[in-house]
C-alpha cells in the first residue's frame, strides 16, 4: 500500500458487488499542493464509485488543534479564551477548506453529506464507519516510509486493519514509488 502508485483496492471479504455507503476521508489544504492533490483524487475516485454504484457518499474531515494538550496544562499559562479562540480560528478554517473541496465536485454526485469532525483521524473514522454503516472508505495515503512512516504511523495503515468494510487507498498524481527514487539513485552513483 505504501509504495503501489496506483490506487490499491482492499475488499472486504463480506463485500458486495456495489458499494452502499462510501466514506471518502479528506484533509484538504489548498496551501500544499501535494494535499491538494491527494484530496482531489480522492475524490475522484469516491464521486466516480458513488455515482457508478448509486451509493451514499459522506465526505469527512476529522480536524485537531495538534497543540491544544500542551496549552491546556498548567504549566502553559495559556488563558482559556485564548485556547478557545484558537480551536475556533482552527475550526473554520478547517471548515471553509473542507466545504470548498466538496462544493468543487457536488455537482458530480447528488447523493453527497459533507461531515466536519474534531477528534483523532483514525478514531472518528472507525466510529462513522461502525455507526453509518459504511461499506466502503476512499482515503488518501502519503507513502511516508522509513523513520518517518514508523514514528508518525499512517492513518490508512491503521484504518485498513481496524475496518470491517473495503477501503481504496489512492496517492497523489506526483507519487514517485521508493523503488524508482531507489533505482534513480544507484544509477547516478554508478556515473
Amino acid at each position: 500500500m505504501r509504495s503501489c502508485p496506483a490506487p490499491v483496492w482492499i475488499l472486504n471479504v463480506a463485500a458486495g458487488a456495489r458499494a452502499r455507503r462510501i466514506l471518502a476521508a479528506v484533509d484538504p489544504d489548498p496551501d500544499n499542493p501535494e494535499r491538494d492533490a491527494l484530496n482531489r483524487e480522492i475524490m475522484e475516485q469516491a464521486t466516480s464509485l458513488a455515482v457508478r454504484d448509486g451509493a451514499w457518499l459522506d465526505v469527512m474531515n476529522v480536524w485537531q488543534l495538534p497543540e491544544e494538550h500542551t496549552l491546556r496544562r498548567a504549566r502553559a499559562c495559556v488563558p482559556e479564551d485564548e485556547i478557545e479562540a484558537l480551536l475556533r480560528s482552527t475550526e473554520q478554517r478547517s471548515n471553509w477548506r473542507l466545504q470548498q473541496l466538496a462544493a468543487e465536485f457536488s455537482g458530480r454526485c447528488s447523493m453527497m453529506r459533507v461531515i466536519h469532525l474534531k477528534g483523532k483521524p483514525c478514531e472518528t473514522i472507525l466510529e462513522h464507519v461502525e455507526t453509518d454503516g459504511i461499506d466502503t472508505i476512499v482515503m488518501g495515503t502519503c507513502a511516508r516510509t522509513g523513520v518517518a512512516g514508523f514514528l508518525l504511523g499512517n492513518t490508512a495503515e491503521t484504518v485498513v486493519k481496524q475496518v470491517p468494510c473495503s477501503v481504496l487507498t489512492v496517492k497523489s498524481g506526483n507519487f514517485v514509488p521508493p523503488a524508482a527514487v531507489h533505482g534513480d539513485m544507484e544509477c547516478q552513483s554508478d556515473r
